[in-house]
């Protein structure tokens, strides 16, 4: 068994004949394969690698178009057998959600307890509604992508589907707390409320300004709580009212929108928080996930793929791809001093575009020192590194 595992990673003496960009590209998809193999024991050695393969040209290309895959997949095939191969690999692998969602929270070393964060997005293609239900986890102020469900229909989830989300993460998590459940308007709703209190999972949710809510005998909208509040002034109620029937505390603020007018951030919590509207603004982390998945980075709506079980495929190795370039953005970032950060912040780069930016340079270089360093701190962690070093030296 030992010698199987050392043989998966080391390269074979005869590729010191071959030139030395097809030695790099052997040893850039070996960094990927190692881990691959450690943490997805039961897929396919070669369907591993085809994965380890599509990561790299993910985040070369930032697209998920498998015909653009096939250009910068550096084998000795032609474009059409390496399109036919990356076809197979989408059509007929199948994950283990919960085996990716935890490979992802190891990544990111979570280990005690988690905001999550619950949010849809959703695009047309042709006649085709693409409509997925995603469940996130907020960690240092980006959004990790765990479990998702792609809906057969165009609008919101209903509460089976949520609560599907939920169980699945209660079930490969079962010791990990979940320190609140953030969502926005489109996730209301009576039995929502009183399941998520059954499961004693604390939420912050916000509701529209038209909401109507129980005040003594007669119902009121849930907005003339906070008319008379300056702007950006705050507003807690420490005493439980009624909302859909269920006792929850309510907090706002007005606020000024993108068009400059008068608005209000409403939530309700079945929790008495200090800052319940602090708790909330997390909940932008997976809005800026799901742009850097689409058009700001891997531009998921650029496939043509409309099959559930595809698509979930290339969810999965999207969400490998961000979660690496993530962690890389957090590793240069630490290395900044003041003055770096602040021409970052001026210039508004996210930390998710910094890691993009050097981990495409470093698979994009015949030098490996770089990708040693982003290979401890991406996908392949703490894992691999003592087997991997010797092929990135």
């Amino acid at each position: 068994m030992i010698y199987e595992k050392i043989a998966i990673f080391v390269v074979d003496s005869q590729s010191f004949t071959r030139n030395p960009q097809d030695m790099a590209t052997e040893c850039k998809v070996n960094a990927i394969l190692g881990i691959l193999k450690v943490e997805l024991e039961n897929v396919n050695f070669n369907r591993l690698k085809t994965m380890a393969y599509m990561i790299e040209a993910i985040i070369k290309t930032q697209t998920i178009c498998l015909w653009r895959l096939c250009e910068v997949i550096d084998i000795r095939a032609k474009v059409m057998s390496i399109n036919r191969r990356l076809q197979r690999f989408v059509s007929e692998v199948k994950f283990d959600q919960a085996q990716i969602a935890k490979f992802l929270l190891q990544v990111c070393k979570v280990e005690d307890e988690v905001y999550l964060i619950m949010d849809r997005t959703n695009w047309k293609l042709g006649e085709t509604n693409i409509n997925i239900l995603m469940l996130a986890l907020s960690f240092n102020g980006k959004g990790i992508p765990l479990f998702w469900k792609l809906m057969d229909k165009r609008g919101n989830s209903n509460l089976e589907e949520r609560m599907e989300l939920l169980t699945k993460f209660k079930n490969a998590f079962p010791k990990i707390k979940i320190a609140g459940l953030l969502a926005d308007r489109e996730f209301i709703g009576e039995d929502w409320f009183v399941e998520l209190t059954k499961m004693q999972i604390p939420f912050c949710i916000r509701v529209r300004n038209n909401f109507l809510i129980q005040k003594r005998y007669r119902m009121q909208k849930i907005i003339a709580l906070f008319r008379k509040l300056p702007i950006t002034g705050v507003k807690l109620f420490r005493q439980k009212r009624k909302v859909l029937n269920v006792p929850l505390f309510i907090a706002g603020t007005k606020i000024r929108n993108n068009l400059n007018k008068v608005d209000y951030c409403i939530v309700v919590s079945n929790v008495n928080n200090e800052n319940p509207l602090q708790e909330y603004w997390k909940r932008w982390q997976i809005e800026n996930m799901f742009r850097n998945m689409k058009s700001s980075g891997f531009d998921l709506e650029s496939t043509h793929v409309t099959k559930h079980d595809r698509l979930n495929n290339l969810l999965t190795l999207i969400s490998i791809a961000y979660v690496w370039v993530v962690k890389i953005g957090d590793m240069i970032r630490s290395t900044m001093n003041s003055d770096e950060i602040l021409v970052l912040v001026h210039r508004k780069i996210s930390i998710f575009r910094l890691g993009l930016r050097h981990l495409r340079n470093a698979l994009n270089s015949m030098k490996s020192k770089a990708l040693k360093d982003y290979v401890k701190v991406g996908p392949m962690l703490e894992f691999g590194k003592n087997i991997l070093s010797p092929l990135l030296e």
